[in-house]
């Protein structure tokens, strides 16, 4: 058989592919578009098959082969493939990088290091030692404080100390005898499920009858599993269903399958979510508005051509029931779909109603999931079994073929844009890309676009469609402020609440009606600070001020996770008065159960909605009645809809306007106006009661007269004389390592490289982040900007940066301070 090559990407940071031997077992089932286990170095790593050759140019003596193909179908096309190639090259993440975004986690098979030391000899060792703080010496006394090591955990611990090159000194550990490096395969967290299913031997009554009545007196059990399995459903159960239900063995099974008159065999099982929200089933008609825009999108839809719209609403104008609409025309064309939603909040509701709609064509992926049934749904996507996918960003690369509309609902949220791990991509301009590349339709819809999206409409890149109008003839709610500085002069304030705000939740809950409240931070309260000194306590590990949480009686740091138990005394001064700042959900919901007894509170943030199916859970019973309030942070401003909520109260208008970053207007006016639209959105009236300290500020007067083209008028003034989006793309190049004088060399050396022209591009010098130290690494930045006139795509910063990358890897390459690249990111902190 002529030998065959493969040309394999891995997930790592570089953009090279490596090329490796087929073996002839293999060669059916290596194909462009499945995943490879390969040998790679000392490792053992999954990789994506994105060529198939039968010859050469390289010599391929010393090729190694592919171990393992994990996959029975391509889980990428063309068109899925030269999307994920524009993520890594606009985002500067390697191909590899990508499509291992794409691909759930636990489903590949990678190797381990683990370290197994010897302490008596190293202990031997380290005394013969003169210098006692070599990076040999390091590593010598944390091999001796604990018998094994994985090597992810002896890396951290190594660079904690300040320690160089691990693996030079581990090598050398090893020839000494010291210690033993094993590296072994890991098999994927997640696979296939299979159940054995047991099956009745086709037969007619009289013959069954028959076979009892030889075998009744002597095997009454099996008698048992016969009569079991004749009355189920298809004459079949699942083995561990039948064995408790009849109580036999499976020695009983094993004597039925010798005697032939069962069947066993593996079927796979495919694990569910089932989602527990529920609502009925709706049949609406489109008003005059709704049916406009359905025409004219659905013109582009019936031509087949790409094109994005703004479809921009006012909270409770229908845009929900639009998409659904239009997707539904597109599946009537042979198209699937692909419908985000920026959080998980989102997701219960919107997933209940694109069910009620579409019934079982409908497949999800978010993070609830568990390993095994998101595992299953992106399996079943890849067999084309779904034609519509919803979830948050990462659905944008779902595998579904011959996409025909996207849809991004909330489009302005910044969920939308990944900063926790490469890529950073943005799935909202991501969603723009993949529509152009799938010649599919894309709407961007929100009752308050982001300030690009809105600019791209202004600037006819987008069609811009406009819902001014909310259904059933409901009405905007009205909006007042509570002057925080006038209560408390006049005695009406009582902890963080109003008696404003409190008359008002009284009315309501009098009424029967129902509240939605709005504290945009978690816990009990935000910082803790000793009145007397002046101690703060702060995260060991970040450069952020902890949290309290009164229940869990711990400081938590929200970045990192640290968490300690709380202190009675100062630690500096050894004060009593420990003080508690800030204004978090727990210390509202505390606040407000002392000042309204017996009312029903739900609180709906991080610490609440940890577990699995817990949004539903709040949800649901929030829907049915049994709860009064629904408090909450940022989770209660997204996409809710309860016909009974009649009020919506912020307890503090400040605590995202304060927030040092340039979108801080932006956000705020965002955030307060889709909490206010959770209000009034059927014949009820609404209400909103937005507490502040500051009722004369410019974005909360445009909140409270609902506009928002006289806010984005004067945040673009801003934004121009600033030199930001959507005038300016950005790119933030940062730099992260233990080691602060490592890190600043780092920035500055990269800095120098950088060559522009002045023109076009404004570079802002190395500077500490403002967060300085995020989970024990400390960060610089260091920020360019393009002018969107002279470079609208902004390749030639992509150009500049991507230069400056190149030259800086050649000369300055080093593990000890990671460089992370970051284009159009939606905050600068």
């Amino acid at each position: 058989m002529t030998p065959k090559f493969a040309e394999i990407v891995f997930p790592l940071p570089f953009e090279k592919s490596f090329h490796y031997k087929i073996p002839d077992e293999l060669t059916d089932l290596a194909k462009i578009g499945v995943r490879a286990v390969a040998p790679f170095g000392k490792r053992i790593l999954t990789g994506f098959i994105i060529g198939i050759s039968d010859k050469l140019d390289v010599s391929v003596k010393e090729l190694k082969a592919i171990e393992d193909i994990l996959d029975t179908k391509p889980i990428f096309d063309d068109k899925l493939f030269k999307f994920s190639k524009w993520v890594g090259e606009y985002y500067f993440s390697s191909l590899g990088e990508v499509l291992k975004a794409a691909v759930p986690y636990g489903s590949d098979v990678e190797s381990k290091k683990s370290i197994v030391a010897d302490s008596e000899p190293i202990i031997d060792e380290l005394e013969k030692l003169e210098n006692k703080t070599s990076n040999y010496s390091k590593l010598l006394a944390l091999l001796s404080s604990k018998k094994e090591f994985s090597i992810n955990e002896l890396k951290k611990k190594f660079k904690a100390t300040g320690g160089k090159n691990l693996n030079y000194n581990l090598n050398k550990a090893e020839e000494k005898g010291l210690c033993t490096v094993f590296v072994e395969k890991q098999k994927p967290k997640v696979g296939i499920k299979t159940e054995n299913l047991i099956e009745l031997k086709k037969m007619s009554a009289e013959e069954f009858s028959t076979v009892l009545s030889a075998i009744e007196k002597r095997a009454p059990k099996q008698v048992d599993v016969l009569v079991t399995l004749f009355t189920a459903k298809d004459k079949s159960m699942f083995q561990k269903d039948l064995l408790e239900k009849t109580k036999a063995s499976t020695q009983i099974l094993k004597a039925l399958i010798k005697k032939k008159l069962i069947t066993s065999k593996e079927v796979e099982i495919k694990r569910e979510y089932i989602e527990s929200y529920d609502e009925e089933k709706k049949s609406l008609i489109l008003t005059d508005e709704q049916q406009n825009a359905f025409n004219i999108i659905n013109e582009t839809i019936d031509g087949g051509q790409f094109k994005t719209f703004l479809l921009h609403g006012v909270t409770a104008s229908g845009k929900t029931q639009v998409y659904l609409e239009l997707i539904n025309e597109a599946l009537k064309k042979g198209k699937t779909a692909i419908y985000l939603v920026p959080e998980i909040s989102l997701t219960p509701q919107v997933i209940r109603r694109i069910k009620n709609y579409f019934g079982e064509q409908v497949g999800v992926l978010h993070s609830r999931l568990s390993l095994g049934e998101r595992f299953d749904e992106w399996r079943a996507i890849i067999n084309q079994e779904y034609k519509i996918v919803v979830g948050p960003r990462s659905a944008i690369f779902a595998p579904l073929k011959n996409v025909g509309i996207i849809v991004v609902d909330e489009e302005h949220d910044h969920s939308y844009k990944q900063n926790e791990s490469v890529p950073f991509y943005n799935a909202r301009d991501a969603a723009v890309v993949r529509a152009a590349i799938e010649n599919a339709v894309v709407i961007l819809g929100s009752a308050t676009p982001s300030m690009e999206s809105y600019f791209n409409a202004q600037q006819k890149k987008y069609t811009m469609i406009e819902l001014k109008k909310r259904i059933d003839d409901a009405i905007l709610p009205s909006i007042s402020f509570v002057n925080l500085i006038e209560e408390k002069k006049e005695e009406r304030l009582y902890g963080v609440f109003s008696q404003t705000l409190i008359d008002r939740i009284k009315d309501k809950i009098e009424k029967k009606e129902k509240v939605i409240l709005l504290q945009n931070r978690r816990g009990f309260a935000t910082y803790i600070i000793c009145p007397d000194c002046g101690y703060t306590e702060t995260c060991k590990n970040c450069s952020v001020t902890m949290t309290y949480h009164f229940f869990r009686k711990e400081y938590i740091c929200h970045y990192c996770g640290f968490s300690k138990k709380e202190v009675e005394a100062c630690p500096t001064c050894g004060s009593l008065e420990i003080k508690y700042k800030g204004v978090g959900t727990q210390r509202v919901e505390d606040e407000l159960d002392q000042l309204i007894p017996g009312l029903r509170i739900a609180r709906m943030d991080f610490d609440t909605t940890s577990h699995k199916g817990s949004f539903s859970k709040i949800l649901s019973e929030f829907a049915q009645g049994n709860y009064d309030v629904l408090l909450g942070t940022q989770m209660v401003a997204k996409g809710l809809d309860f016909p009974d909520v009649t009020m919506v109260g912020v307890i503090s208008a400040e605590a995202s306007l304060m927030f040092p970053d340039f979108r801080s207007a932006e956000r705020t006016f965002q955030l307060l106006t889709q909490v206010a639209g959770r209000s009034g959105r059927s014949k009820l009236k609404g209400e909103v009661i937005i507490q502040t300290l500051k009722p004369e500020n410019y974005v909360l007067q445009f909140v409270k007269n609902h506009d928002f083209s006289g806010f984005y008028l004067q945040e673009l003034q801003e934004r121009q004389a600033a030199f930001y989006p959507p005038f300016y793309k950005i790119a933030l190049i940062e730099f992260r390592g233990f080691n602060l004088n490592q890190v600043r060399k780092n920035a500055i050396d990269f800095f120098k490289l950088i060559k522009y022209d002045k023109n076009i591009v404004t570079t802002l010098s190395p500077t500490p982040a403002a967060i300085a130290k995020l989970s024990n690494r400390y960060r610089y930045h260091i920020i360019l900007k393009s002018k969107r006139t002279l470079d609208p795509s902004g390749i030639y910063l992509h150009k500049v940066v991507k230069s400056a990358e190149i030259e800086f890897l050649k000369k300055f390459r080093t593990t000890s301070v990671k460089l992370l690249i970051d284009i159009d990111p939606l905050s600068l902190i």
